[in-house]
């Protein structure tokens, strides 16, 4: 036990709020930073379960072998994609819930237009868009965030409804590249997977941190703390 209190504490957190305090901003490093510990120590059992799994001996009888190997090749097949999934869509659900909280706080003052673009779009790049453009926040999001945004989100769909057809070519040909580029990971490519999009959210966290302080300091009667 002492162990994984001392591992706890060795992660390095994915997000650490600005000093300068709104609740939006530290509720979702504290909600996100969690998610990142549960996601280490929940994969590490996982694997040790699967292992345990593998070398299990049954009574020897046919019955119990067939349930055995029922049981193994379910669990490694399962097991991890679940864990992946939920991972994957809470990350994305947490800077859902950030986006929506900082646009709260931003429709408090007055004459803010909080109507949001009504086409057809993912949440976080409709909010994102309402940001900037109504409200002048200056968030710069590169053509390659938001592919590898989309990319994860299409992986996220995958887990969760085990789809049978193909991916589309542009979220192949960004997953064939993000896993390139995590050749040197000593994870498997589907873990890392998960890590990119864990790091993904931070950094559009940290991206619309910096750009609310910004807008904040300009509103009149706010100068810089």
């Amino acid at each position: 036990m002492n162990n994984l209190f001392s591992e706890a504490f060795e992660f390095e957190p994915l997000y650490q709020p600005n000093q300068r305090f709104l609740r939006a901003f530290y509720e979702f490093a504290s909600r996100l930073n969690s998610l990142q510990r549960h996601w280490e120590f929940s994969r590490q059992f996982i694997a040790r379960y699967l292992t345990d799994l593998q070398v299990g001996q049954t009574d020897g009888s046919g019955e119990m072998n067939f349930r055995k190997d029922e049981l193994v090749l379910s669990d490694q097949e399962y097991f991890p994609d679940f864990l992946r999934c939920a991972v994957v869509s809470q990350s994305l659900a947490l800077v859902e819930n950030l986006l929506a909280d900082v646009v709260h706080e931003i429709a408090t003052k007055p004459g803010a237009d909080t109507k949001l673009d009504e086409r057809k779009m993912p949440y976080v790049n409709r909010t994102i868009l309402f940001l900037t453009r109504n409200c002048g926040l200056e968030i710069e999001v590169g053509n390659d965030f938001w592919k590898n945004l989309d990319a994860i989100r299409e992986l996220r769909n995958r887990y969760m409804h085990k789809l049978d057809r193909d991916l589309p070519d542009q979220i192949k040909a960004t997953l064939t590249r993000i896993a390139d580029e995590l050749q040197s990971n000593d994870k498997p490519v589907n873990d890392a997977f998960v890590d990119v999009g864990l790091n993904l959210v931070a950094e559009l966290a940290e991206k619309v941190e910096t750009a609310y302080w910004q807008w904040f300091d300009k509103q009149e009667g706010h100068p810089r703390i």
